[in-house]
């Protein structure tokens, strides 16, 4: 079996030794930098998270939840309320967390917790109608959307790495020494640029291999001497003729055959104060070990990939999380208690993954099946913890513009966000670093989560955000009815800001945020078009399929810019304005650069660039519209806020909130509380204020003034100090306090 060690064997070169011994690799120093790790656990199969984090019973969210769940639904007894009172634009003050997870609770209390609600794979911010023409990936697929939560480059800037490897990489450039370390198996998530030769450390759960005789000679002493003197001449220096391949190979062997020996006598010497339990549990008791022997093996910033698999519940949904769930506790608390114990807990941040979450409505098996968003959790001492951010839905109904179907979410947070202030967090400062590391984080404009807002000690900001937001559709007459690609709207955004920072010395994030295609048709094929709306793919293809070849259409592509205007570019200008800066100026300096800077594709001339306006539905909307003028057709779902116009016609139920101005029409159902003005005919309700008008029911209350009308019916309370203008219809029990032109029925 030596055979198998020789560089001859494992590569194409020929090895020409210089007879010397090979010398392992002197390790960098580490930088005078405190260190950190970001320790990622990975819960393969797609974790059924919406049971994980669920709208309490308290919160009316959990009417909708229980509903659309039925027998996957957590009970209000299966669950431990957390309060997020202090969480913003949340739809629930209390949430539940699963009772087979009381660590999430605990940490989440003490302060150093965070929730990730609604978080998942996106290319861009997209909704129901345009995320299949706008999301770069195989949706609902294992392996993809693993591989896609791993590397964080929805375009594939970066391809091979991972989003750990290229902080790594990153720091590395600044001379920070750094540890990509899987524990039992390799990921993406820690590959680095191949071209730097770094290489990620696989450590098995209970420690690092060492290489014995038994590692050649089965069932034979675990000595090394008989063969160590073989496998280092096998492997020795090599002369300058000899391939780099072979040399590569040997030099390797060697270095990791003396780092394995050196880390298992290191970890052999610590102790722990904490028992861990379980695979799950050795594999954080290795994690731990490395993370407090950090300064002996001489790494600033160490990046740990842990998993477990098992979360595919197809099937016994509930079943599933309540027996996978308490080995996942059992290993976070162990770990959670020794990185407190040793002090430890303000240099780590952890992380808990899945590739995707699982429908909200269940199967016929009781299971649960492939989704999108998830819940994650993230913990470490310096968190801003006890929140939950994202945009947990407001609804688990087909209603809610999250909802694609079967309670499949669309997430409304990018892996791009959580991630981007975790970088900065590890030393990811600038810039033109981040974009290194996160390389579609342009395409969230603002929808970002930066250090400041995940960390107690966060400095950065998001360069490009906080003076100004604008948007503005820009046109374009293309050659085919297709959509601009994810390349090319990168492209439009990058020349705008080129232009805003060129101009304005202000920096800018741009991201197109909506396409439309606008078709021009020949009179003779309109009858054959099937207009869909809301079915942007089917029509997409309707037109290429069926229009193509007539040659006196035209095509126009309008698609909605926005651009966020920040902070300056140069640290030293003190005289930035923005007052100058229009959406009209902006879009306009694109469209005479974009067709020789971008060049896309049959796009022959813009037709039209204008300030962005949204304009009403023309027929009924799930959704509530973004315009402020009145549809022409009422809304699916009621309003929250009554609205500036009165409504065309009378309303077939009462408001709950008073109009801002009287409806041409009566309503045919009275109103809930009485008005500040008089009625102009009877109301089954008295006015606040004397009317000309009698009422048809008997005051339940004097009147602050005397009526110009006679009562209906004697009062039981007499008037106020002011006499009567009009008789009395019947006589009063009551004697009159001074003369009446009308004798009394009894004597005063």
């Amino acid at each position: 079996q030596l055979i198998t060690t020789t560089p001859e064997f494992n590569s194409n070169n020929l090895a020409y030794k210089t007879g010397k011994k090979r010398v392992p690799t002197t390790p960098a120093p580490a930088a005078p930098v405190p260190y950190k790790a970001i320790v990622v656990l990975a819960l393969n199969g797609g974790l059924d998270s919406f049971n994980v984090l669920t709208p309490h019973k308290s919160c009316p969210l959990y009417k909708s939840y229980a509903k659309e769940r039925d027998d996957v639904k957590l009970e209000p007894d299966e669950m431990l309320m957390i309060d997020a009172s202090s969480s913003e634009n949340q739809p629930c003050t209390s949430f539940g967390v699963h009772h087979k997870i009381p660590i999430f609770k605990e940490i989440y209390e003490e302060g150093l917790g965070i929730f990730f609600a609604n978080t998942g794979h996106l290319s861009k911010p997209v909704t129901k109608r345009n995320y299949f023409t706008e999301t770069m990936t195989q949706l609902f697929s294992h392996n993809t959307m693993t591989q896609e939560s791993y590397i964080v480059d929805a375009f594939q800037i970066n391809e091979p790495t991972g989003i750990l490897g290229r902080m790594l990489d990153v720091l590395a450039a600044k001379n920070i020494t750094v540890g990509p370390i899987g524990i039992s198996t390799a990921s993406t998530i820690l590959d680095g640029d191949p071209q730097t030769g770094r290489k990620v450390d696989v450590i098995p759960t209970y420690g690092p291999n060492i290489l014995t005789r038994r590692s050649f000679i089965p069932n034979t002493a675990n000595g090394i001497d008989e063969v160590k003197e073989n496998l280092e001449d096998l492997n020795g220096e090599t002369g300058v003729n000899s391939g780099i391949h072979a040399n590569y190979w040997s030099q390797n062997l060697i270095d990791t055959w003396n780092k394995a020996d050196e880390l298992s006598v290191l970890l052999q010497s610590v102790q722990l104060g904490t028992r861990f339990s379980g695979n799950l549990g050795q594999k954080f008791a290795t994690v731990s070990k490395l993370i407090k022997t950090h300064e002996q093996r001489g790494v600033n910033r160490d990046a740990f990939f842990v998993s477990m698999g098992g979360f595919d519940a197809h099937a016994y949904a509930k079943a599933n999380l309540d027996g996978n769930l308490p080995v996942v506790n059992s290993a976070i608390k162990a770990f959670y208690r020794e990185m407190t114990d040793s002090n430890m807990i303000d240099n780590i941040t952890f992380v808990m993954t899945s590739e995707f979450g699982r429908t909200i409505t269940g199967n016929s098996g009781g299971g649960t099946d492939h989704a999108w968003g998830g819940n994650y959790f993230l913990f470490g001492g310096m968190m801003r913890g006890g929140r939950i951010l994202g945009e947990y839905p407001k609804s688990f109904g087909n209603n809610d513009p999250t909802n694609m179907g079967r309670g499949r979410l669309i997430p409304t947070t990018s892996w791009d966000a959580l991630w981007y202030g975790v970088a900065q967090w590890f030393g990811i400062d600038t810039p033109d670093e981040l974009k290194d590391v996160l390389p579609n984080n342009g395409n969230f404009g603002c929808r970002l989560y930066t250090d400041s807002d995940l960390y107690h000690d966060g400095k950065n900001s998001i360069s490009g955000c906080g003076a100004k937001l604008m948007n503005f559709d820009m046109g374009m007459f293309i050659g085919e009815p297709r959509y601009l690609t994810g390349i090319e709207q990168k492209r439009i955004c990058e020349a705008a800001i080129q232009l805003v920072s060129g101009e304005t010395d202000l920096a800018s994030r741009c991201v197109i945020i909506d396409q439309k295609v606008i078709v021009n048709f020949e009179e003779k094929d309109f009858d054959s078009f099937a207009w869909n709306e809301g079915e942007e793919s089917r029509r997409l293809r309707v037109l290429q399929n069926g229009f193509t070849n007539s040659t006196n259409n035209t095509y126009e592509l309008r698609a909605v810019v926005e651009i966020n205007v920040g902070n300056s570019t140069n640290n030293n200008s003190t005289n930035i304005t923005t007052q100058s800066i229009s959406p009209g100026k902006i879009g306009n300096a694109i469209a005479d650069n974009l067709l020789t800077l971008v060049k896309i594709p049959n796009v022959t001339e813009f037709s039209e660039i204008s300030p962005y306006t949204p304009t009403p539905s023309r027929t009924p909307s799930a959704q509530p519209t973004l315009s402020s003028a009145p549809s022409g057709m009422p809304s699916v779902v009621p309003s929250s806020s009554p609205s500036d116009m009165p409504s065309r016609s009378p309303s077939g139920a009462p408001s709950d909130v008073p109009s801002r101005s009287p409806s041409d029409m009566p309503s045919d159902v009275p109103s809930r509380s009485p008005s500040d003005m008089p009625s102009s005919s009877p109301s089954d309700i008295p006015s606040r204020s004397p009317t000309d008008v009698p009422s048809v029911v008997p005051s339940r209350s004097p009147t602050d003034m005397p009526s110009g009308m006679p009562s209906n019916s004697p009062s039981d309370v007499p008037s106020a100090d002011m006499p009567s203008d009009a008789p009395s219809r019947s006589p009063s029990d009551m004697p009159s306090s001074s003369p009446s032109d009308i004798p009394s029925r009894s004597p005063t």
